[in-house]
């Protein structure tokens, strides 16, 4: 399996496909991040209600539109060895608001930091230190990634930038380990963003009908115990750390 977004980009029919899967939302953001150009979030703003696909509802022309815009972008700023070149860093304060936009909430300004650590797309982060003195090795282990999914990504990034030579293999004929196997139509997650959970605004059924789920029930302790056949809960010293579920602290 090789992919290579050089090529990619210069077959736009293909690319434009695999975009229509994607999240609106996020391919909005990372069009304004590249161009330090916000129209593009301030024209989807309205319609982002959630930190999820289900909870943006762009109009398809806008959509395409920015799916287009994208592509050409990429197109110019991507060399033949898949690297992005030229890109504009955007400003803290504007950097706030592509983030609040993206999760349809106002985003506290102590993620800032964090955002940019993670964004940064010169190398410069304090968790990759170790990579410059890793390129300097005289002799290099050739690595072995199992798997496509988002580990064995990150992985084959981190030894990207090392100079480490890597190969990645999937059994799958496409990237996205989990995310690639499992899909669940038509329902989504019970939070629309950080800062709500639909437990303390609506009762189970309610839930049941803003995630667009068929069936949802609650599983209890004892419950989940026996699907980990397990007959019942230790009381005195659970089998697992199930804390976060009972409030039970500290965790004996």
């Amino acid at each position: 399996m090789k992919l290579n977004l050089y090529d990619a980009l210069h077959q736009p029919n293909e690319i434009i496909k695999s975009l229509k899967d994607a999240d609106i939302a996020t391919l909005t953001l990372v069009l304004s991040y590249i161009t330090s150009d916000l129209s593009y979030v301030d024209r989807i703003k309205p319609y982002v209600k959630g930190a999820f696909d289900y909870a943006v509802k762009v109009p398809e022309d806008l959509s395409q539109e920015i799916r287009n815009d994208l592509i050409e972008v990429l197109k110019n700023k991507t060399n033949q060895n898949n690297d992005l070149k030229n890109i504009n860093k955007i400003q803290d304060k504007y950097l706030s608001k592509l983030m609040s936009v993206g999760v349809g909430t106002d985003v506290p300004k102590e993620y800032i930091s964090m955002m940019k650590e993670e964004l940064d797309f010169d190398a410069s982060s304090a968790r990759d230190h170790f990579i410059n003195r890793i390129k300097n090795y005289k002799t290099k282990p050739k690595v072995i990634i199992i798997g496509s999914g988002l580990c064995g990504i990150l992985a084959g990034i981190k030894l990207s930038k090392a100079n480490v030579p890597f190969l990645i293999i999937e059994k799958n004929n496409s990237i996205g380990g989990t995310w690639y196997e499992n899909t669940y139509p038509g329902c989504g997650v019970d939070t629309p963003n950080q800062n709500e959970l639909l437990a303390s605004k609506f009762d189970l059924e309610g839930m049941r009908k803003f995630i667009n789920a068929t069936t949802l029930q609650f599983l209890s302790i004892e419950g989940l115990y026996k699907s980990m056949v397990h007959e019942k809960r230790n009381l005195s010293y659970p089998q697992f750390t199930d804390h976060c579920f009972t409030g039970e602290y500290p965790v004996k």
